[in-house]
């Protein structure tokens, strides 16, 4: 079975390493991002869900999961939260 591999998108870095830390443990790998405006360059058909803080700065959460959608095409499942 392969690893499932998620995004985390947060803009407190110790969030970030938290739930890295907890998915690590339960045998998923993990790409973090604490900017989403740092999406733009990336490469997401690896992705296979997506942890999403709906109360960022910059592009808050739903800002970003409509540019996920709208313009990367994404259809990943979402997890949002905030905390």
């Amino acid at each position: 079975m392969a690893t499932l591999h998620a995004l985390v998108l947060d803009d407190n870095v110790e969030n970030l390493e938290v739930l890295k830390e907890l998915l690590t443990m339960n045998g998923l790998t993990c790409t973090t991002v604490n900017d989403p405006t740092k999406l733009i360059d990336m490469e997401l058909s690896d992705i296979d869900l997506i942890f999403l803080d709906l109360e960022m700065p910059k592009m808050n959460g739903y800002e970003t999961l409509d540019y996920l959608r709208k313009e990367k095409g994404v259809s990943t499942p979402v997890i949002a939260y905030t905390v």
